[in-house]
């Protein structure tokens, strides 16, 4: 088998780029033409791909993310627009292109996510779901009950996006794996996007929430993204979706698993909810990993985990995580008898907090007895994890 090199593709080459994730995602539409560099789209993210013989056989797009994760900012890399040519695919080229990614982001992201075309398959490369999303669907009449909530709403453009940043940064210490959105992606990823609304609640001199939204054929109001400050300001945002009776049938809105709107509504049969599976999630390193997490105030302690990753040499092995008065520090220690055994992705369900550890110990292989799944409980306290961005 010919070595292969991952190394970043450089912009007079996007072209290369762009027809292998055309043929992946988009094949339907036919080959495209690309005569040079500036005819191909202005993606965001950085691109890089898998060579074999000087021949470009795998692509991806890298992200670097901040996201918010137990109350603080953490670096996260996304992994995205993973993708092979038809004709050198079961090769192994995805596992050299994600080990290879894992390799670069190591020491910079102590965590990464993806969202996956198929969850198994990327299950066998260390990653495991991080959270599940609720599908809201009803007439707008449903959300009436919203219409008296207080604030107003207007119109948004890419030049206001700065006045949103505080609601975002607000709402993600709520709800975890919240992006911190540079300038770049909510221009371009936010607001320039020609079939999308992007509406401000303002109440007190201040925005306290935000709805970004297509109407589609049904009519129907897609809102793919939605945040707020407070209880107030999300029926406010509700009310508003409301006012649209006259326009649309129905309204689709997407919210965390843990979401109360059931709750709010005076007739909760009104609304039809789905729960879909959510963002894939990883530990690029567990050394960083869990010395970048914020533990709870009050505990303390250390744990020896044996840690199983068949695609990052770095984290199989053991390791000795000692917490004290809400740090960790973390260091490899092989050869000692661990306190529990679990591998990589259920380490990051753990960090993140979609599962907590009775969940891990009981779904995803947690091996620890009932002393240590105690500890590890009040040490990874469960959270409401619910990315706001699909990339």
């Amino acid at each position: 088998m010919s070595q292969t090199a991952f190394r970043r593709i450089p912009a007079e080459r996007q072209a290369d780029f762009q027809r292998v994730a055309d043929y992946a995602f988009d094949a339907a539409a036919g080959p495209r033409s690309y005569d040079d560099s500036e005819s191909t789209p202005d993606l965001l993210g950085t691109q890089f791909g898998l060579y074999a013989d000087e021949t470009l056989r795998t692509v991806c797009t890298h992200y670097d993310f901040t996201v918010s994760l137990r109350g603080e900012w953490v670096s996260m890399a996304g992994l995205a627009s993973l993708a092979t040519r038809p004709e050198y695919r079961r090769e192994g080229h995805v596992s050299d292109l994600i080990s290879a990614s894992l390799e670069r982001w190591r020491g910079d992201a102590p965590f990464a996510a993806l969202w996956p075309f198929d969850y198994g398959y990327y299950e066998q490369f260390g990653w495991a779901m991080g959270c599940t999303l609720t599908e809201y669907t009803c007439p707008p009449a449903a959300l009436a009950f919203a219409r008296d909530a207080p604030g107003g709403l207007c119109r948004l453009d890419a030049d206001d996006w700065e006045q949103l940043q505080g609601v975002v940064e607000s709402y993600g210490m709520e709800y975890d794996l919240t992006t911190r959105r540079d300038e770049s992606w909510w221009r371009r990823r936010i607001f320039d996007d020609g079939d999308r609304y992007v509406y401000g609640l303002e109440r007190g001199g201040q925005y306290r929430g935000y709805l970004g939204y297509t109407v589609e054929d049904g009519p129907r109001m897609n809102v793919l993204y939605s945040a707020f400050t407070d209880r107030d300001a999300f029926r406010g945002l509700l009310g508003f979706l409301s006012d649209h009776d006259s326009q649309v049938e129905t309204v689709t809105l997407y919210r965390p698993a843990a979401s109360s709107l059931l709750d709010m509504a005076p007739d909760p049969k009104a609304i039809d909810c789905e729960r879909h599976p959510g963002t894939m999630v990883r530990v690029v390193s567990v050394v960083d990993a869990l010395e970048t997490v914020a533990y709870p105030e009050g505990v303390s302690g250390t744990l020896r985990l044996a840690v199983t990753d068949e695609t990052a040499p770095w984290n199989d092995g053991t390791f000795e995580l000692t917490v004290s008065e809400g740090t960790g520090s973390c260091r490899r220690v092989d050869g000692v008898t661990p306190d529990l055994r679990l591998d990589a992705g259920t380490l990051a369900q753990l960090a993140v907090g979609y599962h907590t550890a009775p969940e891990a110990r009981k779904l995803a292989g947690l091996d620890a007895d009932d002393e240590v799944t105690a500890r590890l409980a009040r040490w990874f306290p469960s959270r409401t994890v619910a990315p706001m961005d699909n990339f």
